[in-house]
C-alpha cells in the first residue's frame, strides 16, 4: 500500500507533529471535566432523525483496532501514532467503500471529532478525517470542537448517557456534513455533534467511525419500534390516543440531552433510557452516572 501521510501533509500545508499546539477552544478542555450545568444545556430542541438516515459506516475490526500497538498513544495525543494506526488499518477495499459513500454527498464537509480524553487529545478522528479527505477530495472542518471532557472511553452505559459532549465553532450554513469518529458505542458523541451542526444551519448526512464493538450500534437513528416504546413507557396517553411526551422531554432537557426532544435520541440511548422503567429511576441513574463521570476525570 502506498504511504498516505506525506501527500496528506502537503495538501494540508502543514507538518503534523505530536507537539503541535492545540487550537484555542481545545486549550480549555484539559481543565473542563465536569458536565455542563442544566442551565447551560438544552436551549435548542434537537431535530428528529430522518427515516432514511444511513447506518454508521465502520472500517476496521474492533479487536485489531484496540490491540494495535499505537492505539493508546494515538488516543492520548500522539498524532504520529494515529497516522501509523490509520495507515496500518486501511486498505484498498476500504478506500473504495469510502469513495462510494462520499460520492452520495458531493461537496460534504468532513468533521473529525475534536475531543480531549482523560489522558490527552484523541488524534484518531481527525487523522481519519484527513485520510478520507485525501482519498475523496472532501473538505475537512477545522472549526467545530468538543468543549468539555466527558471521559466516555471505557465508560459504562449511564456514564455515557448522562455526561454529554458539547460542541462549539462555526458551522457553514446550508452545507452537508459527514461526522468522523474513532468509535461508536451508544452514538451520543455523534448524536450531539449532529444536533449542534443542525442547530446552526448545517445538515448531517452520514457518519463514519473506525470501529465498533457491537454492530447493533451502527443503527444510530431512532427506530419506529424504539420511539413507540418510549411513548408507551414515558408518555401520557390522551383521550384521542396520542401521547403527551412532555415529562420525558423535560427530563431530557434538564439532563442536557438534545434540548429536550426524545425523537433526537440515538437508538442505543433510547434503549438505555427504557431500562430505567420510569423517570424517578432515570434521575437516580443520572445522579450516579454524573458522579462516576466526575470521579473518572479527576
Amino acid at each position: 500500500m502506498p504511504k498516505i501521510m506525506e501527500p496528506l501533509r502537503c495538501r494540508m500545508g502543514e507538518q503534523f507533529s505530536s507537539s503541535r499546539p492545540l487550537i484555542p477552544q481545545e486549550e480549555n478542555l484539559l481543565a473542563t471535566t465536569a458536565p455542563p450545568s442544566d442551565s447551560e444545556n438544552g436551549a435548542t430542541p434537537g431535530r428528529a432523525w430522518s427515516r432514511n438516515f444511513p447506518k454508521v459506516t465502520t472500517l476496521a475490526d474492533y479487536k485489531t483496532f484496540k490491540s494495535h500497538p499505537d492505539y493508546d498513544a494515538a488516543k492520548s495525543g500522539d498524532i504520529n501514532a494515529a497516522e501509523r494506526l490509520i495507515q496500518d488499518l486501511m486498505h484498498e477495499d476500504l478506500d473504495d467503500r469510502l469513495i462510494t459513500m462520499t460520492e452520495k454527498h458531493p461537496g460534504a464537509i468532513l468533521l473529525g471529532i475534536h475531543a480531549v480524553e482523560a489522558t490527552g487529545k484523541n488524534e484518531i478522528p481527525q487523522v481519519l478525517a484527513d485520510y478520507i479527505s485525501a482519498k475523496t477530495g472532501l473538505e475537512v472542518d477545522k472549526n467545530i470542537v468538543q468543549t468539555n471532557v466527558v471521559g466516555h472511553t471505557n465508560a459504562g452505559q449511564n456514564v455515557r448517557l448522562y455526561n454529554r459532549p458539547k460542541f462549539d465553532g462555526e458551522v457553514q450554513t446550508g452545507k452537508k456534513y459527514i461526522i468522523v469518529d474513532d468509535m461508536i458505542t451508544m452514538g451520543g458523541t455523534l448524536g450531539e455533534a449532529r444536533n449542534y451542526i443542525e442547530s446552526q444551519g448545517g445538515t448531517v448526512v452520514d457518519m463514519v467511525t473506525l470501529s465498533t464493538k457491537n454492530e447493533q450500534n451502527l443503527t444510530i437513528a431512532l427506530t419506529e419500534t424504539a420511539r413507540l416504546e418510549l411513548e408507551k413507557v414515558f408518555g401520557v396517553k390522551s383521550i384521542n390516543g396520542a401521547y403527551d411526551m412532555t415529562p420525558l422531554n423535560d427530563f431530557l432537557k434538564e439532563s442536557g440531552i438534545y434540548g429536550g426532544n426524545y425523537e433526537a435520541l440515538t437508538e442505543s440511548e433510547a434503549r438505555a433510557i427504557l431500562h430505567a422503567k420510569g423517570l424517578d429511576e432515570a434521575r437516580n441513574r443520572r445522579t450516579k452516572a454524573r458522579q462516576a463521570g466526575s470521579e473518572q476525570n479527576t
